[in-house]
């Protein structure tokens, strides 16, 4: 094992790579080129990152190429120590709404001039 490369590499480095083996897998694998493409990878330490993905049902779609994924940066940065781990993490304000009004209310918030076009037009949002 000690016999291994473990060259030095910058977390640039391994962005670049890493959007190269997406980049490669649009055409055979789109949902694995979305989930690379999405979030660049969180650095742990030096040799371990972490992929962030939005629910489980991605984790395990990630899991199935994990293995060609990490080996691929490990060839092209030439260290063989390289890590990466999942975890299911969500992103911003990812809440379930509970009805049309609920959503129409966060957008509001969101976007105020939607009541103004909701007055100035007089919509009725169908809630």
């Amino acid at each position: 094992m000690d016999d291994l490369p473990r060259e030095q590499f910058t977390k640039d480095k391994l962005v670049v790579h890493w959007r190269q083996y997406a980049f490669k897998m649009k055409e055979t694998h789109p949902t694995l080129f979305q989930i690379l493409s999405k979030r660049e990878p969180v650095q742990e330490d030096s040799e371990t990152y972490i992929l962030q993905v939005e629910n489980d049902v991605l984790l395990t779609h990630v899991e199935t190429h994990l293995l060609d994924f990490v080996d691929y940066l490990k060839k092209q940065l030439q260290n063989y120590f390289i890590q990466v781990k999942i975890e299911v993490h969500s992103i911003g304000d990812d809440k379930k709404f509970l009805s049309g009004r609920d959503k129409f209310q966060t957008l509001v918030r969101k976007y105020p001039n939607l009541n103004t076009l909701k007055s100035l037009f007089n919509l009725d949002i169908e809630y």
